[in-house]
């Protein structure tokens, strides 16, 4: 992970105050949520996603300018004018080349981790799904919440 440039960062579970940079986003989120809020009438659910989506496509300068969504799919989200002719291919920033080195990177590293994690505890790390489908690192994946009654 080093050799990507990634850091691992630990902080207090439950605890949003005590990591600055969760924080952070909590206050721009509920700053946002806000703005909407007042400026439509309508309840803050009905603003989340956009929120969200213009939080994730903001800049950011820990990312050397990128945004998260730029990180995460290698390529600039797509935001259609309201009038303009519909949606058009975005320009991809990196090469692809790039992109799957660094996913072959990541899969190298999941490979070696839960070799090492299998062999010292004798139980083979791989997720158990009903379809017996084994998620991979790249594969886009939905997760669902229910909410426990």
């Amino acid at each position: 992970m080093a050799s990507l440039g990634v850091q691992l960062q630990f902080s207090s579970p439950f605890h949003p105050e005590g990591n600055s940079v969760v924080e952070c986003l909590n206050h721009d989120l509920k700053q946002s949520l806000t703005a909407s809020v007042i400026g439509t009438g309508l309840g803050w659910l009905a603003h989340l996603y956009g929120v969200q989506r213009a939080l994730n496509n903001l800049p950011r300068r820990s990312l050397g300018g990128r945004t998260s969504y730029e990180c995460l799919f290698g390529t600039r989200m797509y935001v259609p004018d309201l009038d303009g002719p519909g949606v058009e291919a975005a320009d991809t920033p990196f090469d692809i080349n790039d992109r799957v080195t660094v996913l072959q990177d990541l899969q190298q590293f999941r490979e070696d981790n839960s070799s090492a994690s299998a062999a010292s505890s004798g139980i083979k790390d791989e997720p158990v799904t009903p379809t017996g489908w084994i998620p991979r690192i790249g594969d886009l994946v939905r997760e669902k919440v229910a909410v426990k009654k």
